[in-house]
């Protein structure tokens, strides 16, 4: 379970509020007003700022340590049926059914008829691989439609409530009954605080999620039901305090962002558990069932350099994880469009910078179980894990730029990896260059020196200046 554990971490999760609370708001800019978790003052709740908190030196940070981590954690949207399984080394356990084609409104073009085969060939290839599924139910066709002209971000009605319960109905007996054992992990809607995606009221959109969640209960009991996911935190506040956490077994959110990753600690998931505190769902489990980074315009070109992008995407995963997030759904593997961060070159096959990073820690981390969170003097984040067959290890960062790291004797390093690949021993070495890709620090030996070969350049895994910014 997800909760303040003891006093001393309810206590660093206060502190970390209390700081964000006495910084000025951030300006709401095109660019960050889809992605920051803003609350206001209204019927939603209590207001919570918007704001930053600065981590003064070793200061140790909150973290919601759990059981050693599964591929599962590392969630991926992957939007073509017919592309080969990433070949991440076993490094990916989950996938979620988005802009894959293969939603309500694609599956079900008219009242009674039903096109399967996009949703069948994502749910075949996730099982053949090991990866387990979460099926998103939104997305009203237009003949289903309470509001069969409004727009939406896919077509006209789509982003509206349908016009009768019982098309809902029969729509989540269908799909449920069809991959009854195949698909366990049920999403009621997509992004609701946007009328984008949903026009409706947030009271119909608890009564959807009733509903829903006893047809999918009644089917299989061991379904587990996420709550419809927003990236606000005041639309998750009020939507908890209508009772929607009743008909949810796991608090699904989005986890965008347009600042460093290191805002996923300080304050955006900090935030989020505020809420859930407040409204009784700190039990439950939190997924980031969508995120990453996406472009500022879209049409429009990416603005994060590739090495960029990797040491974000790293960084990313790791905060979602030291913050207790059991799972996170990156989007996108497949996404050149939209996407600020590309794990793929045009193919949909070949790793960018970014791919291999995220092949790489994934090795790094499976099985691992968290220790501590810190920022030390200079800046530095370390994060220390214990790993089944690394024993304890380290992964360092800075977030800014490029520093002379002294590597503490007690740690006992004898290597490091990079998430290019390298492999280099540190056998009687006292200093590292540190810098904003993430390096990981082990005490095993170097036996052979791997370096793989990607798309575009290669990271340095931070033994040089990295670029950094948009």
């Amino acid at each position: 379970m997800l909760e303040l554990r003891n006093l001393s971490q309810f206590c660093a999760l206060l502190l970390i509020l209390t700081a964000a609370a006495n910084v000025s708001p951030r300006l709401q800019t095109s660019e960050t007003a889809r992605q920051a978790p803003t609350m206001t003052a209204s019927a939603a709740g209590a207001d919570v700022p918007t704001g930053e908190t600065r981590i003064a030196g070793r200061q140790a940070l909150p973290i919601w340590p759990a059981g050693p981590l599964s591929p599962a954690f590392f969630g991926m949207h992957i939007q073509r049926p017919d592309i080969a399984w990433p070949k991440v080394n076993g490094g990916l356990g989950a996938v979620r059914i988005w802009d894959a084609g293969a939603q309500w409104a694609d599956i079900a073009p008219a009242k009674g008829v039903f096109n399967w085969d996009a949703l069948d060939a994502h749910v075949s290839r996730a099982r053949a691989n090991g990866a387990d599924v979460i099926m998103n139910l939104g997305r009203t066709p237009r003949w289903a439609s309470a509001r069969p002209a409004e727009p939406s971000a896919y077509g006209p009605g789509q982003a509206a409530e349908p016009a009768l319960d019982q098309y809902w109905q029969d729509w989540v007996r269908a799909v449920a009954t069809r991959y009854q054992g195949k698909i366990r992990y049920w999403e009621v809607w997509n992004e609701p605080n946007d009328t984008a995606f949903f026009s409706g009221s947030a009271e119909k959109l608890v009564d959807l999620a009733r509903q829903a969640y006893f047809i999918l209960k009644t089917s299989d009991p061991d379904n587990q039901v996420l709550s419809p996911s927003p990236y606000n935190v005041n639309y998750l506040d009020y939507y908890l305090s209508l009772g929607g956490g009743d008909y949810a077994d796991v608090i699904g959110y989005h986890f965008y962002l347009a600042e460093a990753p290191e805002a996923l600690a300080t304050w955006y998931i900090p935030s989020v558990r505020v809420v859930l505190t407040q409204r009784g769902q700190a039990d439950k489990p939190l997924w980031n069932s969508e995120g990453g980074y996406l472009r500022p315009a879209v049409p429009g070109p990416k603005t994060l350099s590739d090495e960029t992008g990797a040491a974000y995407l790293a960084r990313a995963y790791l905060l979602n994880w030291t913050g207790g997030v059991s799972r996170f759904y990156f989007y996108a593997w497949d996404n050149h469009t939209a996407t600020n961060i590309e794990l793929t070159a045009a193919d949909n096959t070949t790793l960018t910078a970014a791919g291999v990073a995220y092949r790489e820690l994934s090795g790094w981390l499976l099985g691992a179980q968290l220790s501590e969170l810190r920022v030390d003097e200079a800046g530095v984040w370390i994060l220390t894990f214990d790993h089944p067959t690394r024993g304890q290890a380290y992964i360092v960062w800075h977030p800014t730029e490029t520093i002379v790291f002294d590597l503490p004797a007690a740690w006992q390093v004898q290597a490091l990896r990079s998430l290019a690949g390298a492999h280099m021993s540190l056998s009687g070495q006292r200093q590292l260059a540190v810098g904003p890709a993430p390096l990981l620090l082990e005490s095993s030996p170097v036996h052979s020196l791997y370096l793989p070969t990607v798309s575009g350049p290669a990271q340095s895994g931070a033994l040089g200046r990295q670029e950094w910014g948009r």
